[in-house]
């Protein structure tokens, strides 16, 4: 699920459900043309620095869906600098770097 975004330049937040049918593994990275960067961000409310922080890598258990999803906290991906802009039920293509570096 990636949220609209009206105009290029700017951020949205994204969700999915990742499913590993194969041994534990983490993804490392990820990437979309559609934006310069696709973070893994966690809300922390609790400590000196409250505020959002990058976290990747994402644990993926095996046969365990891990949820990322609305409203975000206390994880979300973020599409950071927008390319163009996102319509409402767009399908937008993410890619995902395992710790083994398959894409």
């Amino acid at each position: 699920i990636v949220l609209a975004a009206d105009a290029p330049g700017g951020e949205v937040a994204a969700y999915a459900v990742f499913t590993n049918p194969g041994p534990d593994t983490r993804i490392v990275e990820a990437r979309c043309d559609c934006a310069a960067a696709l973070e893994l961000h966690l809300v922390q409310r609790d400590g000196p620095n409250p505020g959002m922080v990058t976290v990747w890598p994402l644990d993926l258990p095996k046969a365990v869906p891990v949820a990322i999803e609305p409203p975000g906290i206390p994880r979300h991906m973020m599409l950071v600098s927008l390319r163009q802009p996102i319509a409402e039920g767009e399908r937008v293509r993410m890619q995902f770097k395992l710790e083994d570096g398959r894409w």
